[in-house]
């Protein structure tokens, strides 16, 4: 726990962590091990080395385009700059600007990045993409367009065609993760920055988790709170475990966190990671305190479903 993290650049990684290594590296215990809880399984010891990686995650090859790396060079960097801003959140030191700003991004990414992005809410938007693409007020305006700018009025099925063709190009699950991570990565940091940032502690003996969805959003309400709404709400609050001794939390303006935290909201908080959480949860230890709320929790939340729904 708490380890100074490793970052090993790699230019031509074939095998890509989905989810940085170096912060499960801070879930990990003394001899470096890290413990997986699945649904319906027994908890298997593995190393932060081991988990989250899919060969060729980043990497797509189009006509005329193809990432060669770049993705995976670029998280690699924004993880060695956010390595040292770990620490300094769980010393409780300051940050600088740059600092904040990094962070932002940082954190903003791992949410983009995810399984459960790619597999649960990408295939709604890339479906939205296409209808919105082809419904005829759009064709109309391409008509016009096309109109305007040749003399030539191609009709509008030719047109329907045509596009039919070319928004097949961006079917590819990567290709959309990566351009969802490029277009909206400045705009959740920029929410995230605009956001009062905490660090808490969990209640006295108890610890918080980690997931291969690791970070998270909530809304307080009378009745508790709901999870998963969108980071543009003023009373979103974004959460995203440090360490098992350690959440960073970025609240509405005037909430305050008196830490440590009570244990009804360490337990609420242990819940949503595993509502978060795609397929794994993590921890530095193997216990039926991670276990039982795993199993009741995980999975029960589908991104797009449930939690940031495609209109």
């Amino acid at each position: 726990m708490g380890k100074k993290s490793r970052i090993i650049m790699n230019r031509n990684a074939r095998k890509q962590h989905v989810i940085s290594e170096m912060h499960f590296r801070h879930f990990s215990d003394s001899n470096g091990n890290i413990y997986v809880y699945e649904k319906g399984k027994a908890t298997r010891k593995s190393t932060p080395h081991n988990e989250c990686v899919i060969k060729d995650y980043f990497e797509c090859k189009l006509p005329g385009y193809e990432t060669n790396f770049e993705v995976e060079n670029r998280l690699g960097k924004l993880e060695t700059a956010a390595a040292p801003i770990y620490r300094n959140l769980i010393a409780g030191r300051e940050l600088t600007s740059v600092q904040a700003a990094t962070w932002a991004l940082y954190v903003s990414s791992l949410f983009l990045r995810s399984r459960k992005i790619r597999e649960e809410l990408s295939p709604g938007t890339y479906a939205n993409f296409v209808s919105g693409q082809l419904e005829t007020t759009t064709l109309r305006d391409d008509q016009w367009r096309i109109f305007n700018k040749f003399g030539r009025l191609i009709p509008l099925e030719e047109i329907r065609e045509y596009k039919s063709r070319l928004v097949q190009t961006y079917a590819d699950p990567a290709l959309q993760q990566i351009n969802s991570m490029n277009d909206s990565t400045p705009n959740l940091a920029s929410a995230l920055v605009s956001r009062h940032w905490q660090v808490v502690r969990p209640a006295n003996g108890m610890y918080f988790v980690t997931s291969d969805a690791p970070v998270f959003t909530l809304r307080l309400h009378e009745r508790g709170s709901s999870v998963g709404v969108g980071w543009g709400y003023k009373d979103t609050h974004i959460g995203f475990p440090l360490d098992p001794q350690h959440l960073f939390i970025a609240s509405p303006t005037g909430v305050e966190w008196v830490s440590p935290i009570d244990e009804t909201n360490t337990l609420a908080f242990v819940g949503t990671m595993a509502q978060f959480s795609y397929r794994h949860i993590y921890a530095h230890r193997d216990s039926e305190d991670i276990r039982a709320p795993m199993e009741r929790h995980s999975g029960t939340i589908l991104f797009g479903r449930d939690a940031y729904t495609v209109a």
